[in-house]
């Protein structure tokens, strides 16, 4: 009977974790996890990295890093982006990993709008720390350290994960979609069961009002929102953020789920965000989620009248 519990029990966390891609509150420290084709829209290089613990203080939480690289080539409309992300589940027993590479292309479609495409690829891993104990390891004096006859078919699954995405913005707006997960990898570890990765469908947009002291932003409010939509599972978020200075702060509604407060900090080329998820849905109410991400932002240095073209005609797009 605690055999059949304990494989029951896995079964539920494996499920748990191909259902769902982790979802960060700070959609868009890294952009190019929310739509490959927000890869150095900005015309920055820039290094990002988060990291989230999520419910906090209970045995079941989850961890996840995600750091990223977007390149922008110079005087082109061409960029190259990475993308790292290692997810850990259930006191790390399941853990996911992932690495991709960004191709993004931007193109001007009128006078005021501006859109760029992109294509992602890149190499998935599921890991199985087998680390269980079974009926026919235990006797009277405990555990053995003899191994059990219970196994998995792998314990190691590597697959080819592709995605895409959209964006369209203006000086003041911008409006996005993509998909990931676009051939379905399996994730199953026994050869003779498939369970295919649902794709995800994102659609983000917003908004700059922003207050220009000597040419330079130094307060702006930005109102915005994110839908993602993976098989069964959906997320919407509706939210605001501000600038004062060097002050950032934010407040978003995680439809029936959470409320989440983001402060940070923006000093020329570096950024510093703090965000914590109070939970209000079905999820345990007394389990606080915690952000931290930081950003470092390379001027890119263009010669020739690229550089104006491509700077003027770009929207906002949040560094946050």
């Amino acid at each position: 009977m605690s055999r059949l519990i304990t494989i029951f029990i896995f079964v539920l966390m494996a499920s748990k974790a191909t259902a769902q891609d982790p979802i960060f509150s700070q959609y868009y420290v890294n952009g190019i996890y929310v739509n490959p084709a927000m890869n150095a829209i900005n015309d920055y290089t820039k290094v990002s990295m988060q990291y989230r613990n999520q419910w906090t203080g209970n045995s079941y939480n989850y961890s996840t890093y995600n750091a990223a690289l977007e390149l922008p080539i110079n005087n082109t409309n061409s960029s190259f982006g990475a993308i790292a992300t290692s997810d850990e589940t259930r006191s790390a027993l399941l853990n996911h990993t992932s690495f991709s590479l960004v191709y993004a292309y931007k193109f001007k479609l009128n006078g005021k709008w501006m859109a760029q495409t992109a294509l992602q690829a890149g190499m998935g891993q599921n890991r199985l720390e087998n680390d269980l104990i079974f009926e026919d390891q235990l006797s009277l004096e405990g555990p053995t350290a003899e191994h059990s006859a219970e196994n998995f078919a792998s314990e190691n699954l590597v697959y080819p994960d592709f995605s895409s995405g959209i964006m369209l913005f203006s000086k003041d707006y911008y409006f996005g979609a993509a998909i990931h997960h676009l051939n379905r990898p399996n994730q199953a570890f026994r050869d003779s069961y498939a369970r295919r990765l649902e794709r995800k469908y994102t659609f983000n947009g917003g908004a700059k009002f922003s207050k220009d002291k000597l040419g330079r932003v130094n307060q702006y409010y930005s109102p915005n929102f994110i839908v993602q939509i993976q098989g069964n599972s959906n997320s919407v978020s509706l939210g605001n953020y501000f600038k004062y200075h060097s002050l950032t702060a934010g407040l978003w509604y995680r439809w029936k789920d959470a409320m989440v407060i983001g402060l940070g900090l923006e000093l020329d080329n570096f950024r510093f965000a703090y965000s914590a998820d109070f939970n209000i849905g079905n999820n345990p109410a007394s389990a606080l989620s915690h952000e931290v991400s930081i950003a470092i932002l390379f001027t890119q240095k263009s010669k020739g009248h690229n550089q104006n073209y491509y700077n003027k005609a770009l929207s906002f797009c949040p560094t946050f």
